[in-house]
C-alpha cells in the first residue's frame, strides 16, 4: 500500500523488520523478576566499557551494558555454550561504523544479569570474528541492550563501575529522556542550543553529529582542530576525519559541566543522522553516579 512513497532503503528496512518480528512471533514476551533492591558487581574494563556479569545455562560471562544497543547481542560460540535457542534466519543490522552485518536471532529462556532474573531475552547472534578487534586484540562476548535495561526501570551507574537497581524508582520531574523506537534520546543544553542526543553507554566518548556540524559549520571550523580518529563497532574499526572542540559547556538534568574535548563527526551515520550527537562514557564518568529512569523518563547525575 505504501510502496509508492517508500524508497529502496525504507523498503529494505521494513522487510528486514518483518523477518525479525515473524521469527519471534511465537516467542514468549520478556519478563523480569524484580521484587527487591539489587546491587550488581559490574565494572569498567581497560577500555572503560561498563560490563555486567551474565549467567545462562550454567555459563558465566561479562557483557557490555549498552544503552545504544537496540537488542542484546551475543557471539555464536557463547550462544551455543549457553544453550540459547537459535533461529536460522539472516537479518541485516546497522552498526555505529555505518557497516551492515548479517546476524541470526536467539532467545535465552532464563538469564541472570547479576542477581536479576530475566526470562525470554532476545539476542542478535554475530559470528565471533565480527566482535573481535584485531588492532587492540579485544574480543566482545556479548552486549546487554535496551530491552533488558528498560525492564530494570531505574538504573544507577556509579563511577567505580558498580550498578544499583532499586525496587521502586523515583520521579525527579525532569522529563528529559525520550525514545526513538528502541533508542534512548536525551535533551542536552549547550549555551543557547537545545540539543537532542542519542545515548550510548557503550560509546567511550561523546560525539557531535554531521547534523550538528552542518548547523554550526562556521563555529566548528573556526574553533576546532581537524583530527584523524579510529571508530569501532560490530564489523571492525574504521579511520575517520573529525573536528575536535575544547571546553564544551553542557547541562543535563540538574547538573552543568564542561567537557574538555568533544569530537564533531564529518560523516553521517544512520543511527543518529537526525540528532545532534551521541552521549558516551566520558560524560557519564565525570560524575559519581548517573541515574537512568525509564519509568519517569529522565537521566540525571549526582
Amino acid at each position: 500500500y505504501y510502496l509508492e512513497v517508500m524508497d529502496s532503503t525504507d523498503l529494505d528496512d521494513t522487510n528486514n523488520s518483518l523477518l525479525l518480528y515473524n521469527a519471534l512471533a511465537d516467542a514468549a514476551p520478556q519478563v523480569v523478576h524484580r521484587d527487591r533492591d539489587i546491587e550488581i558487581a559490574s565494572f569498567r574494563d581497560e577500555y572503560n566499557y561498563l560490563k555486567v556479569p551474565v549467567s545462562c545455562g550454567g555459563v558465566e560471562q561479562s557483557m557490555i551494558f549498552d544503552t545504544g544497543a537496540n537488542l542484546s547481542t551475543i557471539i555464536e560460540s557463547l550462544a551455543e555454550k549457553m544453550g540459547l535457542t537459535i533461529y536460522d534466519i539472516a537479518i541485516d543490522v546497522d552498526t555505529s561504523t555505518g557497516v551492515k552485518v548479517k546476524t541470526r536471532l536467539a532467545v535465552a529462556d532464563s538469564l541472570l544479569v547479576g542477581d536479576l532474573l530475566f526470562e525470554n531475552v532476545v539476542f542478535l547472534v554475530l559470528p565471533d570474528e565480527m566482535f573481535y578487534f584485531q588492532p587492540i586484540d579485544y574480543q566482545i562476548y556479548g552486549v546487554i541492550g535496551f530491552p533488558v535495561m528498560y525492564q530494570m526501570e531505574e538504573v544507577h551507574m556509579h563511577k567505580d563501575g558498580t550498578m544499583f537497581i532499586p525496587s521502586a524508582g523515583t520521579d525527579r520531574g525532569l522529563k528529559n529522556l525520550a525514545l526513538e523506537e528502541l533508542s534512548p534520546v536525551v535533551r542536552l543544553y549547550s549555551g543557547a542550543d537545545t540539543l537532542r542526543m542519542t545515548f550510548d553507554s557503550g560509546a567511550a566518548t561523546t560525539h557531535l553529529s554531521k547534523k550538528y556540524y552542518d548547523e554550526h559549520r562556521q563555529q566548528v571550523e573556526q574553533l576546532g582542530q581537524i583530527r584523524e580518529a579510529m571508530r569501532g563497532g560490530a564489523g571492525g574499526i574504521v579511520t575517520v576525519q573529525e573536528y575536535e572542540l575544547t571546553n564544551f559547556p553542557y547541562r543535563i538534568g540538574s547538573k552543568a559541566d564542561t567537557l574538555p574535548q568533544i569530537k564533531v563527526s564529518l560523516d553521517e551515520y544512520e543511527f543518529n543522522k537526525a540528532y545532534d550527537g551521541n552521549l558516551g562514557q566520558d560524560i557519564i564518568t565525570r560524575f559519581d553516579n548517573m541515574v537512568l529512569n525509564f519509568k519517569y523518563m529522565y537521566i540525571d547525575f549526582e
